[in-house]
């Protein structure tokens, strides 16, 4: 394995972020970015990264072989946008034996905000239910990252200081959350600076075992099965069956 300790600074690492809206491609050693790609790409992930991954190697003239690590934002987020980055990931690291990592969303997106206060990151999970973490002002948890509904997370504030600060996209999914009387900041902060993704990358622990994404809670099509299911003739128990059988990493 290696740490932030033990890297040498003439290696590139390469970090992938599909946990929102956004997608981040970034590229660096660890003393210097060298590449850094943001784009709105909103379901439509996997029409972009391959071409994007194409477009760093041939530009910047490195071929995968060359990368020291390739270091995942394991979320939670989107079950799509993590689909689609830790399988280009694997095929990636697979093919140029290439060691793989992974790092936490919500504590990038804190540590991406210049402020000494507490803040609370909320990120949107679905309708009504937010992914939510607190973080002291040197940017350490508070609280481990929950999938909870809008109720939970204003009761969950309101036992908090007054002056505390809320972020994420979240707020904008939700916009109710800003009548709830903190201070918030606005949709600039929401996605994590590409300088903190590279360097808390290469502080992540690689290793030839692959990640697993962070999932805090059941798929929609795990929760709507039942219906879903409806017109295909199978009863709900065959249908987990399957589901839960073909969704196994080996």
């Amino acid at each position: 394995m290696t740490s932030c300790e033990s890297l040498n600074n003439k290696k590139y690492l390469l970090v992938l972020n599909g946990v929102e809206d956004y997608l981040q491609v970034v590229l660096g050693t660890k003393d210097r970015l060298l590449w850094a790609w943001q784009a709105f790409t909103f379901q439509k992930g996997m029409l972009f990264l391959g071409p994007q991954l194409e477009y760093l190697f041939s530009s910047l003239a490195i071929s995968p072989n060359q990368l020291k690590s390739i270091v995942l934002v394991s979320g939670p987020g989107s079950f799509t946008g993590l689909r689609l980055t830790f399988a280009h990931a694997y095929g990636l690291a697979l093919g140029a034996q290439v060691p793989l990592g992974s790092i936490e969303y919500l504590p990038l997106v804190a540590k991406s905000i210049p402020l000494k206060k507490e803040i609370w990151v909320l990120t949107y999970s679905r309708q009504k239910e937010v992914y939510i973490q607190g973080f002291d002002s040197k940017k350490s948890p508070l609280t481990p990252p929950k999938a909870i509904n809008l109720s939970q997370a204003q009761e969950i504030l309101k036992k908090r200081p007054s002056d505390i600060i809320l972020t994420g996209s979240g707020l904008r999914k939700h916009p109710q959350i800003l009548s709830w009387g903190f201070t918030t900041l606005e949709e600039t902060f929401d996605t994590p600076l590409p300088q903190v993704l590279l360097k808390e990358a290469f502080c992540a622990k690689s290793s030839s075992n692959a990640p697993l994404p962070i999932y805090l809670r059941a798929s929609n099509a795990e929760d709507n099965l039942e219906k879903i299911i409806q017109q295909t003739g199978l009863s709900l128990k065959e249908a987990q069956k399957k589901l839960f059988s073909g969704s196994k990493i080996s």
